[in-house]
């Protein structure tokens, strides 16, 4: 045969060189692979189906042979699917051909060859199974596939042959439901050869789980083949048993065997749990088919029958081999019996309970048993669950009593265990019997109760508990320790998780006291004292108490606390004994929110508890509940955790208050107080803080906006009285500041190095800063050092400074100033005049770039330069600050607040004091334009002070230099709203300068925002100006270019023909040219006071 393929393809064709290059084993494997893609793409062209159907014989004959040839598997396979799509191309003539291949099976012995042809079979069916002449093939191939699946004799065809007929039955499922029961036989057969691998066996448990819709159509057959099973497990149980003794000498039971033809023992083992895991099998082929309340051909007593033979088989095999993994073959089993069962589960038990009860007993008292008592306690917990009738109280003594040893299994050190047995407990909390659930719930709180005393009286706390009467535990007080009863309380406290889990009014009415009683009024009141010492305990409180308020819909329905929405009606349980929950929710989150004993884990857990109490208040509509004082109270409490250590607690914060700021009415204090907090988070160093707490201020209503101060850090009136919490500073936006001023009192640990200075002031003066992102914050750590007795202050600068970016700024410029102090001037940038210089250089730098000659440069907004270019005026204008107040303390010395600085550094700033008090002089009105561009109106007054001090001293009050800086200053007062700081101005320049300023008037009543009044005596201060005649008497404000064209102006318009005055269009004229002069800062030069005045009238539109 292989010489016949051989003499084929010879001629010089197109086709033939293909399949001689695919043929060919010499060839590169890589070649080979490219040729049998191109034959591939050759044979299905239409130009080419007459070609290759006159040569599919011979190329069929081709691939046969490659099956043999020594070369990779992978490439056998793409061979295969080659003959796939060839046979399809054929038509008519599949049939013939699938004939061959399957002739060309039965003749080959090798299982690989056999595996390939197979492939090549499927390959036909996946490609053309829905043409109609592949359909007409289908019983005729499913036929042969049965003919060789009979046959198979190794667990690699097996696997092969199976493959093929899953894909019949997923397909093809009406041809393949005449052969299920044979193909079930087959694989029944191999699944309990119990001398076959373990992955053959469990490749024919997934295989027969895989036919569930063939077993769900014959379930009697289905039936009639558990039967079979359960007798075949009955017999070898029998034969085992027969062999009397319990010996297990091989030698023994091989003669045994021979006289009386009983297989061995161990053969018996061995078959018993391959009947075993069968079983199992087609159960979980069924699932809950196997209910008798599903499927009426099932009946209870089938199923305690079944139980009976496990349990018998388990035991028989356990006498004889104490050792064998029976148990977890039969465990498993009854397990997966009692999940198809399911609420059945009580008709069908007969003994299920007593043999678990007696596994527990006997294991508990072994060692090394713990896998062994997981897989029993599973089996409980099933029966536990599905149970609805069956549990006797006495069974639930032995569990749950005092004298259970059960109970032990909390203290091991094994989750699974733990886990399991918690399952039961929470199963035994989901019966539906009330007399059993009473026991059950009294034997817990017993439980509970003793625990809770014991950590009660290891805190000094002599009043204890009590949750139930006639407690049965209360004989274990002094036998158990401080951790277990802390373990104890936890373990119990999560089993009452799943009774609260429970939506039926079970745990509302039927237990005394009820769930929600006992978790709010027995225990908690005691739990501040727990949550400190024993953190566990109160979070599994929390989140018990937590689940049965989720599950009950916080019972916001059925409150009296709230009104019922308008077109409501009356909920039926408004006058209920639930009446009052809500409320208690309230007030108890209210006190859980600002309580410093909380740990992290229940913060979490309140934070989102109020969030779906939130979610569940919109979603009823019950919006008015929003503005009630319980509510208002809470969310108060909520702003507590704003300024947490941990970073996801302060989002969660952030994300309750998104869902409770869109709701209307919220009082206005509290929109306040959550703008400041906003305010303070922008200034995080963390970028999702940042882009959460501005995506807040979007839900800020306008008319709040309008009103609140927009300061970084505003003192704010504390009128939240939340109890709980005896801080001063309650929401904490207090604290950086205060924390500031603290750092500005201590004493100098010159721990900012000379490398830190460099870096600080090249980021101030010149813009160049680390790559790193968080640099200031390590700048900061490194210059930590080990000090005893730290202030609280301290403490809270060392907690937000990483996460505060003011806090960085503020303390790198205040410890650069106060370096440039120390080394008297002598910085990384030189000398003296040379540091004195730079920063005048980099100030002017800012003041020319607020008007720059350059109109093409610009700076994308945004960008790491645009921030850049906004951060470092401030802190340039902080640190000339900082360096001010530093100076001066070095030359005059403070009375309080900064500390001394030492001899040598004080002699030579007494020395210098002129030189410097001249330059701060000489910055004073650089450092006031920058202040202005940048809104710190504050700043920029000091500056305006300074400069008037000056004018003072100096005696040029009279120059017109001086009505200049008294324009600045009042601009500042007017920005900052202080009217009588305007008032004194101006009665000190008539007073004591002997200079005045009408025009102050006006800016009096700018600043107390009535505008109106405002308007009127700006339009009286315009009209003396205009009025004035010679211009030598003209104030310098108009004694300039720009202000007498605009007064020879509004002149020629005052004088018209008729005579009459037009003041209206003058003072608009004047306001258009004033306005114009010198572009380059309309609050630097003469000009200023007319230019704002006007700019007044104009904003009024008059």
């Amino acid at each position: 045969m292989r010489r016949q393929g051989r003499k084929l393809f010879t001629d010089r064709s197109t086709f033939s060189s293909l399949v001689r290059s695919v043929r060919v084993q010499e060839t590169d494997g890589e070649h080979r692979r490219q040729a049998l893609a191109s034959l591939r793409e050759y044979i299905t062209r239409t130009e080419n189906i007459k070609t290759v159907r006159e040569q599919a014989d011979s190329l069929l004959l081709v691939v046969c042979e490659i099956f043999q040839d020594r070369c990779s598997s992978d490439f056998k396979l793409q061979c295969a699917q080659l003959a796939g799509i060839l046979i399809v191309l054929c038509g008519n003539d599949s049939r013939r051909q699938i004939l061959w291949l399957f002739n060309r099976l039965e003749t080959r012995t090798n299982d690989e060859v056999k595996g390939f042809i197979l492939s090549a079979i499927l390959q036909t069916l996946q490609h053309g199974g829905r043409s109609a002449h592949i359909e007409q093939l289908l019983p005729m191939t499913m036929n042969s596939f049965q003919t060789v699946l009979e046959i198979a004799e190794t667990p690699e065809m097996l696997v092969t042959v199976t493959n093929t007929i899953h894909f019949m039955a997923q397909n093809h499922p009406h041809i393949f439901s005449a052969h299920f029961k044979d193909t079930v036989d087959i694989l029944v057969g191999w699944h309990i050869d119990v001398t076959q691998k373990l992955s053959l066996i469990k490749y024919c448990a997934e295989s027969l789980v895989s036919l569930r819709p063939f077993w769900l159509e014959d379930m009697n057959f289905t039936i009639h083949l558990l039967s079979q099973f359960v007798e075949d497990l009955e017999a070898y149980a029998e034969d085992l048993a027969s062999h009397g003794g319990g010996s297990t000498d091989n030698q023994d039971s091989e003669k045994l065997s021979d006289q009386s033809d009983i297989p061995s023992q161990e053969l018996c083992k061995d078959k018993i749990m391959a009947f075993l895991g069968v079983f199992m099998t087609v159960v979980r082929s069924v699932g809950d088919a196997l209910s008798p309340q599903t499927t009426p051909t099932v009946k209870p007593s089938f199923i305690a029958r079944v139980f009976s033979s496990i349990i018998q088989s388990a035991e028989t095999v356990q006498k004889f081999f104490p050792d064998s993994n029976i148990l977890y073959k039969a465990n498993a089993c009854i397990a997966v019996i009692c999940e198809a069962v399911k609420s059945q589960l009580g008709q069908c038990q007969t003994n299920l309970l007593e043999y678990v009860q007696n596994q527990l007993d006997t294991l508990l008292h072994q060692e090394s048993a713990t896998q062994k008592i997981a897989s029993t306690l599973n089996v409980l917990q099933k029966i536990c669950r599905y149970s609805s009738s069956g549990m006797s109280a006495e069974l639930v003594q032995g569990l749950l009593g005092p004298e259970s040893k059960v109970r032990m299994l909390r203290h091991l050190n094994n989750k699974q265990l733990v886990h399991l047995l918690l399952s039961v407990y929470q199963s035994l909390l989901c019966i539906k019997d009330v007399t059993i659930l009473e026991l059950v719930y009294s034997l817990i709180l017993g439980d509970l109760e003793v625990a809770f005393n014991v950590l009660l009286s290891c805190s000094k706390i002599s009043v204890p508990c009590s949750f139930v009467t006639n407690n049965p535990f209360i004989g274990m007080t002094s036998t158990l320790t401080k951790s277990d009863a802390e373990l104890i309380a936890t373990f119990d406290l999560a089993a009452l998780t799943e009774i609260g889990r429970t939506k039926s009014l079970l745990g509302v009415w039927a237990l005394s006291p009820s769930v929600f009683e006992l978790l709010t009024s027995h225990i908690l009141p005691k739990s501040w004292i727990i949550a400190r010492s024993h953190p566990t305990v109160h979070y599994t409180l929390l989140h018990a108490l937590f689940t049965h308020c989720e599950s009950h819909g916080y019972f916001i329905s059925s409150s009296q606390g709230i009104a019922i929405p308008s077109g409501r009606s009356e909920h039926p349980g408004g006058l209920s004994k639930t009446g009052q929950f809500f409320m208690r929710i309230l007030n108890l989150l209210t006190n859980l929110l600002p309580n410093p004993a909380l740990i992290a884990d229940s913060r979490r857990l309140v934070i989102h508890w109020l969030s779906n109490i939130i979610v569940s208040l919109q979603h009823g509509g019950y919006y008015h509940v929003f503005i009630t004082p319980q509510f208002v109270s809470t969310l108060n409490a909520l702003l507590h955790l704003a300024f947490d250590v941990e970073l996801d607690i302060v989002i969660a914060v952030c994300e309750c208050l998104q869902l409770a700021l869109p709701t209307p009415n919220l009082p206005i204090a509290f929109m306040e107080r959550v703008f400041s907090i906003c305010k303070t988070h922008l200034a995080s160093t963390n970028p999702t803080v940042t882009t959460s707490y501005s995506h807040l201020l979007n839900h800020m209503p306008c008319h709040v906006l309008s009103r609140v101060d927009i300061a970084p850090l505003s003192r704010i009136p504390n009128t939240d009285k939340t109890a709980g919490s005896s801080d001063v500073d309650p929401q904490k936006l207090q604290m950086l500041p205060r924390a500031r001023r603290s750092h500005m009192t201590k004493q100098v640990n010159e721990t900012f190095l000379w490398s830190d200075a460099r870096t600080v002031l090249a980021f101030l003066l010149l813009g160049e800063k680390p790559r790193d992102h968080d640099w200031l914050a390590k700048i900061y750590h490194n210059c930590q050092r080990p000090q005893a007795g730290k202030n609280r202050t301290d403490n809270i600068l060392e907690t937000t400074i990483d996460h505060n970016l003011a806090v960085q700024c503020f303390w790198a410029t205040w410890e650069a100033a106060q370096f440039c102090v120390i080394s008297k001037l002598r910085t990384p940038i030189g000398k003296p005049q040379d540091t004195f210089r730079a920063i005048e250089g980099a100030l002017k730098d800012f003041v020319a770039g607020i008007h720059p000659n350059d109109e093409t440069r610009t700076v994308k907004a945004f960008s790491a330069e645009y921030s850049s270019l906004q951060l470092r005026p401030l802190l340039l204008l902080q640190f000339m600050e900082h360096l001010e107040k530093l100076v001066y303390n070095a030359t005059e010395g403070c009375a309080v607040s900064l500390p001394l600085t030492n001899k040598s550094v004080k002699t030579f700033f007494r020395t210098n004091m002129s030189t410097c008090k001249d330059w701060f002089n000489m910055m004073r009105p650089v450092l006031y334009t920058v202040a202005i561009n940048c809104d710190q109106y504050a700043f920029a007054y000091k500056q305006a002070a300074g400069m008037i001090k000056d004018c003072t001293v100096k005696g040029t009050t009279a120059e017109p230099r001086f009505e200049d800086v008294v324009c600045k200053a009042a601009y500042c007062s007017a920005k900052l709203g202080d009217a009588q700081g305007i008032v004194g101005l101006q009665t000190w320049c008539e007073s004591t300068a002997q200079r005045k300023f009408p025009w102050l008037s006006a800016l009096v009543k700018h600043a107390e925002r009535n505008f109106e009044s405002c308007a009127t005596e700006t339009i009286q201060a315009l009209k003396d100006y205009i009025n004035i005649g010679d211009s030598s008497d003209l104030p310098p404000i108009l004694n300039q270019k720009g202000g007498t064209k605009a007064l020879e102006t509004a002149k020629v318009e005052r004088e018209g023909k008729d005579g009459t005055t037009k003041n209206g269009p003058t003072i608009k004229l004047m306001t258009r040219e004033s306005t114009n002069v010198n572009n380059s800062n309309p609050f630097q030069g003469n000009h200023a006071v007319v230019s704002f005045l006007a700019n007044e009238v104009r904003t009024l539109d008059l």
